[in-house]
């Protein structure tokens, strides 16, 4: 019972899931002053008005924020097997035109035939609607020209695809024989689209007075296209590398931007953008084992590469204005910034918003425990002993007291509950934040005596052998008459109470004040002996229960380990333990 494991045996507790980018979608004016959004977080001051968890459109212009999109209407949200969002904001150059599109999704089932998967894009001139296109619409910079793409699902009977070129100042609209290269810069200020034959990966220049095949040195699987008409950004699948590439328009010149090897060819990696002049264009670094996604600039001759971004949380997508000096990205630590392309100095338009969701249920005395999201820290840190309060710029509060931390990541926060508190009513736990959106609201949950959790791998308990020989394991089952050691947090109390935020003493035991026992099988198995149940000596807010192993063991390969406190349905806790086969 003296052997010392290490607070590190929380790294077997829980894998840890990294959430999604909660900015994306980025669209720009020319100049970068107005920045056009989607995301399913709510400002703060939206809160009360309870609105639903859908995909919105916002935009952020001098240092003011404002929704832009409103939840779709009741009759089309009770469609059933259909889910709505808001997403793909294009805005004009001078900001005057803006659209967004209202994506329906069809979850499945015979009502995907009545109500197939669908999109709808909504134009507006300065403040008032004006349009709405089928499917998914996008805006030359000059606001002149709208080009929308739909094609559907799974209707029956089946419908063709619609794409279509709008001349929004003089009302004429002509359809085009492909789809476009991209959703985004794909049609210009003089009314030519890129347009992509997605089976070959041709490129085709349309106009109205002509169609252009370009000879690309690779089939392109998307492309864009600057305003003025000279360069063509493509990505190209060679079947073994993923390629960024740059096509001269007047002269052929196919040029090789950036590369990286890749078996999977059906999204975008280097998620480019260009500048209206074509003078820039900017990529982000496809992810490597390691090291974060960050943002590069370089001229589509090839020349100037060089990096643009050195977030610690990476960049999850980046736009380059169409001036070609201002970039604007969202970062993994749910950060908007605005970026001088020359100087690489960089602007907050949103700090970084903390995504959370709790790893427990209630607060037991004396554990620690998880609070897992994204953006919850700018980077990792352990904390020393006697734990800190604050850890990495981090504080977590309960009831608006600080909390001991074990130790802050990006995505998890581990914090201890200290041993005085007493269970009762809800207590509240909160992250202290200064972005305007509320990714992280108060937590309130019980604080109960015991609620246990036994620390588990896949599809087993985190067990040692008795002679700390290692874990046990399929390969290296429990045997008979052995005494195991299994982990665990929410045990409760311990007799003598001990201090919080440190850990408990490697020549002293403390074992639970409350009767505790284990049996096997889930309901009133025979009970097992259990020499020592408490908290684990070295450790911080872990318990140890040894347990011994029948002799004989029952058949099979396994049996279930079922814990907590005796005559309690719901205080109790236990997983599965390998064992050698009768």
């Amino acid at each position: 019972m003296g052997r010392v494991l290490g607070n590190s045996i929380l790294l077997l507790a829980l894998a840890t899931g990294i959430l999604p980018a909660q900015f994306f979608n980025l669209a720009t004016t020319d100049d970068g002053a107005q920045v056009y959004f989607a995301t399913n977080l709510r400002l703060i001051a939206e809160i009360p008005q309870k609105l639903p968890p859908t995909n919105a459109i916002y935009r952020v212009s001098n240092g003011a924020i404002e929704r832009l999109t409103t939840p779709p209407p009741p009759a089309i949200e009770d469609l059933p097997f259909h889910s709505y969002a808001d997403g793909n904001p294009q805005v004009s150059g001078d900001g005057a035109i803006f659209s967004y599109t209202l994506y329906n999704h069809c979850g499945g089932g015979s009502a995907c035939i009545q109500y197939p998967s669908t999109a709808t894009s909504y134009l507006t001139v300065g403040s008032q609607p004006t349009q709405t296109l089928p499917g998914e619409a996008q805006i030359s910079r000059n606001g002149r020209f709208a080009l929308n793409y739909l094609t559907t699902c799974c209707p029956i009977p089946a419908q063709p695809d619609i794409i279509q070129l709008h001349d929004l100042q003089s009302g004429a609209t002509a359809a085009l024989p492909l789809p476009p290269a991209s959703g985004r810069r794909s049609v210009t200020g003089s009314g030519a689209a890129l347009l992509l034959n997605r089976q070959t990966g041709t490129l085709t220049l349309w106009s109205s007075q002509s169609a252009t095949v370009l000879h690309t040195a690779e089939p392109a699987k998307w492309a864009i296209v600057n305003d003025a008409l000279t360069w063509v950004v493509y990505e190209a699948f060679t079947g073994e590398r993923t390629e960024l590439r740059a096509f001269e328009i007047a002269s052929g010149r196919d040029l090789l931007l950036a590369s990286t090897p890749s078996t999977y060819w059906a999204v975008p990696l280097f998620d480019a953008s260009i500048g209206d002049d074509g003078s820039s264009v900017l990529y982000l670094s496809p992810p490597q084992p390691g090291h974060a996604t960050e943002a590069w600039i370089v001229h589509p001759d090839a020349t100037g590469q060089h990096q643009l971004t050195t977030f610690p949380a990476g960049v999850t997508e980046a736009i380059l204005a169409g001036n070609g000096q201002t970039a604007i990205a969202a970062t993994g630590d749910n950060r908007l910034v605005s970026i001088d392309v020359a100087t690489g100095a960089v602007t907050d338009l949103i700090p970084a918003t903390p995504i959370c969701y709790p790893g427990f249920v209630s607060l037991i005395p004396g554990s620690v425990l998880p609070l897992r999201g994204s953006g919850l820290a700018a980077t990792s840190a352990v904390g020393a002993t006697p734990l800190p309060t604050q850890l990495g710029g981090v504080q977590l509060l309960m009831n608006g007291a600080p909390l001991p931390l074990l130790s802050v990541s990006p995505n998890e926060i581990w914090f201890q509950v200290p041993f005085e508190l007493a269970p009762g009513p809800a207590a509240t736990v909160s992250l202290p934040q200064t972005s305007p959106f509320a990714g992280c609201p108060a937590i309130q949950v019980p604080v109960v005596s015991r609620d246990p959790y036994f620390l588990d791998s896949p599809g087993n308990l985190v067990l040692v052998h008795q002679d700390f020989s290692g874990l046990v394991t399929a390969q290296s089952p429990a045997r008979p008459g052995e005494v195991i050691v299994a982990y665990a947090v929410g045990l409760g109390e311990v007799t003598p109470q001990m201090t919080t935020g440190v850990p408990a003493p490697v020549d002293q035991l403390f074992p639970l004040a409350d009767p505790f026992e284990c049996r096997i099988g889930y309901g009133g198995g025979p009970p097992l002996d259990v020499p020592f149940a408490g908290l684990a000596p070295g450790m911080i807010g872990i318990y140890q229960v040894n347990v011994r192993m029948p002799d004989p063991l029952p058949a099979g390969s396994s049996l279930f380990l079922n814990c907590g406190t005796p005559g309690s349905a719901t205080e109790r806790g236990g997983g599965t333990v390998p064992i050698a086969p009768q």
